[in-house]
């Protein structure tokens, strides 16, 4: 094999530097899940495949916006948000509760066209409660058959509905969050206690913060959402890039004998063959679990293919620079 860091390697640190700058525009706009975001998951299975536009037209005909996902096997998995008067009502009605104020309740009858029926007291509150509970109970019918109509089933059984609160999606993203940044923290007090030395620690941390990076901007180019699926993958992926940065570090760092650059090369052997043979794991993980319409699966598996394709570049093209420069300089 073609030595590739015996002539100017530090010019390869120029393209991980271009995508890092990438990565910042692309990563605020990456698409939030149902589960983080709130709103409604509709799962359809069929014996036959969907006309996924189908679908799409269906609901644009009742005014809904909708993500629709085929399953390979058969159906498919629409995701839809709340509706918004239904979760204003809510919200305001929850406030009249609490200050006993009947002109709000009224003003939550209002925001899901409801006509006032002139009650008050305690009937008016209970009035206003049944009335928000209908109409989110209708609006979820209302998908429903768009979905059947679509599809042309008509076995309930077939159908499965899951509801998440927009205050609940709230707290699952704090607390993902909280879960990556402590990972992240962890992982890399590991790394300094096992190197003790700034420059290859550092280098091996930047390299994971890449990957992670590079996930999260692709998921932004192939509109795949940031879910608590995608997050335990990212989760997942810091853990698998920091192996492969490992064995370039202590290959470079604590064999002796030999040139540096021929170093680097025996190690990018060793990591060429462990990312490949996982890729290809994972790309038919991919592929069966899409065909079978395990969808949490198959964007686990999207999100680490991502994040290999990412570590490729973080680890040869800047991890390995980096090193070389170091080793240069301290001899």
């Amino acid at each position: 094999m073609r030595n590739f860091y015996e002539a100017d390697y530090k010019k390869y640190l120029i393209v991980p530097l271009v995508l890092f700058i990438l990565f910042l525009f692309l990563i605020p706009m990456v698409p939030f899940g149902v589960d983080l975001e709130g709103g409604i998951i509709l799962t359809a299975k069929t014996d036959h495949p969907v006309d996924v536009l189908k679908v799409e037209s269906a609901f644009e005909e009742i005014g809904v916006d909708a993500v629709v996902k085929s399953i390979m096997s058969g159906g498919v998995i629409v995701e839809v948000s709340h509706d918004k008067n239904h979760l204003q009502a809510s919200a305001l009605f929850e406030t009249a509760l609490s200050e006993n104020n009947e002109a709000k309740a009224r003003q939550a009858l209002e925001m899901i066209s409801v006509p006032d029926p002139g009650f008050s007291g305690a009937e008016l509150f209970d009035f206003v409660s049944e009335s928000i509970f209908e109409k989110k109970t209708e609006y979820k019918s209302k998908l429903m058959t768009a979905v059947s109509s679509s599809t042309g089933l008509t076995d309930k059984s077939a159908f499965s509905i899951q509801e998440v609160g927009p205050s609940l999606g709230a707290s699952f993203w704090e607390s993902a969050k909280l879960v990556v940044i402590m990972a992240f923290v962890l992982v890399t007090l590991s790394i300094f206690a096992f190197f003790r030395s700034f420059v290859p620690s550092m280098a091996v941390v930047l390299a994971m913060l890449f990957d992670v990076m590079g996930a999260l901007a692709l998921m932004t180019v192939f509109n795949v959402e940031l879910s608590l699926a995608s997050i335990s993958a990212l989760l997942m992926l810091i853990g698998y890039s920091v192996d492969t940065d490992i064995v370039l570090t202590t290959r470079l760092l604590k064999s002796r004998g030999g040139l540096s650059s021929e170093k680097v090369m025996k190690a990018m052997e060793t990591g060429l063959t462990m990312t490949g043979t996982t890729l290809a794991a994972i790309t038919v993980l991919f592929f069966v679990s899409a065909f079978m319409g395990v969808a949490i699966i198959s964007q686990i598996a999207i999100v680490l293919l991502f994040g290999l394709v990412a570590d490729l570049i973080s680890t040869w093209m800047m991890n390995a620079p980096i090193l070389l420069w170091f080793v240069e300089g301290r001899r």
